[in-house]
């Protein structure tokens, strides 16, 4: 098939599209109890503060997120793959790290969910710092692994941040402002990438730069888990 033709994959929307139709139904809040009720008649005022660091933190991490994804191949290039079929063989196993995180999260998150935050960034960071020191494509598969494993982790772990601690009247309109940072970090993440490789000179270089990033995160994470009071895994 042409290049494009790998995009026919998104024609699996229309089967999961019918089966969301089929099986997805909004719950009946009035046959619940009447707490359920009270709850949605006593509107709390809208959490701008906690909505805005909800926001700040999601739109940093889609930026992280995405300088893999948009750039990864012009990695491998630095180090002699160029080669789509190369790649694809190269990365296949790694990528899958992208379902491990999500198991560990769904670990991690049952007994503390704020570690959920810290454990991601490191992965991250190592999987980038990684990348970005591979002196042949080994090293670099080694740290896809470990940043797809990361970015496995975030997005559940962000979402049920932002859903713990939104009011449930609120949840929506939150999930909504969550949504567009987290596709706003998609828009700015290349031209940021691009502006770090001029000043850097290579892409390598700005994945470094970038998995310093991740652990500056997850240091400032940890920190702010150790002087807070503890808190009850967001998942049961």
């Amino acid at each position: 098939m042409r290049w494009n033709g790998v995009f026919l994959i998104y024609l699996a929307a229309f089967p999961i599209f019918l089966a969301m139709l089929a099986f997805v139904f909004e719950p009946d809040v009035r046959s619940g109890d009447a707490s359920a009720g009270d709850a949605l008649q006593d509107r709390p005022a809208f959490p701008v503060r906690k909505m805005a660091l909800i926001g700040v933190v999601t739109l940093i991490c889609s930026i992280i997120y995405y300088v893999y994804a948009v750039n990864g191949g012009l990695a491998f290039r630095e180090i002699g793959v160029v080669s789509p079929d190369e790649l694809g063989r190269i990365t296949f196993l790694p990528s899958l790290g992208v379902s491990l995180g999500a198991g560990l999260f769904w670990l991690v998150n049952k007994r503390l969910s704020e570690i959920a935050f810290v454990l991601l960034l490191a992965l991250v960071g190592i999987g980038l710092c990684l990348i970005g020191l591979a002196p042949d494509w080994k090293w670099m598969s080694l740290g896809v692994l470990f940043q797809q494993t990361g970015v496995g982790m975030m997005i559940p772990t962000l979402i049920t941040w932002a859903q713990h601690d939104l009011p449930v009247q609120h949840r929506g309109r939150g999930m909504g402002v969550w949504t567009g940072c987290f596709f706003l970090g998609q828009f700015l993440s290349p031209p940021i990438v691009t502006l770090v490789q001029a000043a850097i000179g290579t892409m390598q270089g700005t994945f470094v730069i970038a998995g310093i990033a991740a652990f500056v995160g997850m240091v400032i994470a940890l920190a702010v888990i150790l002087r807070g009071p503890s808190r009850q895994p967001a998942v049961s």
